[in-house]
């Protein structure tokens, strides 16, 4: 890799040589891998419940409790250029691609490698993921989400390494559409805060400013949007308490609460729900943490909104947003009452799965018939035929969590290399700021998506970027003896 001039530009740089072949060599994978799904996959996987909700909410155009619009919204745009069920896999596979290239680049013309071999290794770890490509070809937001998860990050390390007015508007417009595609977003800009302003201290915190404003919109629209739907103007759509009981519900089988412990009334009731049915929870539970609480009407939460609905005489959704402050309340009690419980039987089987996430769940082929919103949205035949030539992602699909296991096996190995050689490993101000950033953030996702929900492999997606550029820095740092045909670092 030959040395820079100083003072070259980011729009000069990605017409270097170097670059054009690093675009070519990314394009060729994307390509062949396009062409190797499409075989494998000629229609994509559009049979799980989500999906038939995402495109239902965009026949209607309506706001559903569940999750935000932005997929929706997604699908709305593509619908109007072309009907076709194939443009959603083609636009996701090149948003996937554009932010890859987008991220490599940022990388290697601020941060430049020191070896080719780290570099390539970098690349080939943001490029290979063929669980990311499978996705891309689903009617789920998760790839969207990724994707934009990765241009965050990117745009977050130009917020670091030069602030200006065009970074930070782009940083917050990509959090808002973030936070409309997936509700976990919402932890995003309280973990860059502090680092842009204790960065930023004296220069411009638009980035802060703009996320702010970002966050402000986002949280009005939602109230809105609740107000129109359930007629009552709150940022709550119960999801959380929902989530937050069916979390807590794996305690049950461990404890011996009584009735009249619980504070109130409704609780009370609620937990009668869930007593007269605590063997059917420990048979769910037995194999792992488990979402089945939200969704299974022969389950006690799904039982307990029945009963809410035929005592008020409202309809689902009201309910549902009601019954979601009683679950919420619930929950909180549980895992307040029986710490020791929650942490064992729910939150560490739940990060273990983080490490080694279960491949149920996200592989759908021949498993449901499409849904008929799917079928009328996208014009498709009644007897469409949706199977796969070769199903490699086909459940059980070990291939997944061992690649996901051996990711995080290597970073483990590279980081005690780090504390052992720590004396020698010159970051610069920015590598460490950015580096904590990125690392803390994979910390703090991992996290929030244990606690938040029974881990499934496509929540992962939006930390290969991160998990890539952690190996990527760690291996340019360590002191690994140089060989004779290393390239020269790249001068800034």
């Amino acid at each position: 890799m030959k040395k820079q001039k100083d003072g070259l530009s980011f729009a000069k740089f990605i017409r270097t040589p170097q670059a054009l072949k690093d675009l070519k060599i990314i394009l060729g994978y994307f390509i062949a891998g396009y062409f190797f799904l499409k075989i494998c996959y000629p229609f994509p996987d559009m049979t799980a419940s989500d999906s038939g909700g995402y495109v239902a909410a965009a026949i209607g155009d309506l706001f559903y409790v569940y999750r935000p619009f932005g997929f929706s919204w997604f699908l709305q745009v593509l619908h109007a250029v072309s009907s076709s069920i194939h443009a959603v896999f083609i636009c996701q596979h090149i948003l996937h691609f554009t932010s890859v290239v987008f991220f490599i680049w940022t990388v290697s013309f601020f941060l430049p490698p020191k070896r080719n071999v780290w570099y390539y290794t970098f690349i080939g770890l943001c490029c290979f993921s063929p669980f990311y490509f499978y996705m891309s070809n689903s009617l789920l937001s998760d790839s969207l989400f990724a994707t934009l998860t990765t241009f965050w990050l990117t745009t977050a390390i130009w917020v670091v390494m030069r602030p200006a007015i065009f970074s930070g508007i782009l940083h917050a417009l990509l959090l808002f559409w973030l936070l409309h595609t997936r509700y976990i977003a919402f932890f995003y800009p309280f973990l860059s805060f502090p680092f842009f302003i204790w960065l930023l201290r004296k220069r411009s915190l638009l980035p802060v400013f703009f996320s702010v404003f970002a966050i402000l919109v986002f949280y009005n629209q939602t109230c809105n949007s609740m107000e129109a739907t359930v007629g009552k103007r709150q940022f709550s759509t119960g999801f959380s308490g929902w989530q937050t009981a069916n979390n807590a519900l794996h305690v049950i089988p461990h404890i011996d609460l009584k009735t009249n412990e619980l504070p109130d009334a409704r609780l009370r009731v609620l937990h009668q729900f869930v007593m007269h049915q605590k063997e059917e929870i420990a048979r769910t539970t037995a194999k792992g943490p488990s979402a089945s609480f939200l969704w299974s009407q022969n389950l006690p939460l799904k039982q307990y909104l029945v009963h809410m609905m035929e005592q008020n005489q409202s309809d689902y959704l009201r309910t549902w947003v009601k019954a979601g402050d009683d679950l919420g309340r619930y929950g909180n009690y549980l895992i307040s009452h029986y710490p020791f419980s929650y942490l064992r039987y729910y939150f560490l089987p739940n990060l273990w799965c983080s490490f080694y996430p279960p491949t149920e769940g996200y592989a759908n082929y021949n498993y449901r018939e499409i849904f008929k919103e799917e079928i009328v949205y996208y014009r498709l035949a009644e007897n469409t035929d949706i199977s796969a030539r070769w199903d490699f992602m086909k459940i059980p699909a070990p291939h997944v969590p061992l690649i996901n296991l051996v990711g995080w096996i290597f970073i483990f190995i590279l980081l005690s290399a780090a504390l052992v050689h720590i004396k020698k490993i010159k970051f610069s101000r920015h590598e460490r700021i950015i580096f904590w950033f990125l690392l803390t953030f994979g910390i703090t996702y991992i996290g929030a998506v244990t606690y938040g929900s029974p881990i499934a492999a496509r929540y992962f997606l939006p930390l290969v970027s991160v998990k890539s550029f952690v190996i990527y820095l760690l291996l340019n740092h360590l002191p690994i003896k140089k060989q004779p045909d290393a390239p020269e670092t790249i001068k800034k």
